[in-house]
């Protein structure tokens, strides 16, 4: 990988994320939904973490 594919991919996962977050803190806003519990972050952090591996496997195979 050269330092141009290493700068798309590193800015398509800050745009990613950027993303993500504002939908999880959107869906918060919205319902009007009370403190998380722990166990509600800790479910949100898989997921969020969940979605980034999907993307990154996602961008390998767009690069093949």
């Amino acid at each position: 990988m050269n330092t141009k594919e290493i700068t798309a991919i590193a800015t398509s996962m800050i745009a990613f994320s950027t993303f993500l977050g504002v939908l999880i803190a959107l869906i918060y806003y919205l319902y009007q939904i009370r403190e998380p519990t722990f166990l509600e972050v800790t479910l949100w952090a898989i997921i969020y973490i969940d979605f980034h591996l999907m993307f990154l496997y996602y961008l390998r195979g767009k690069r093949k």
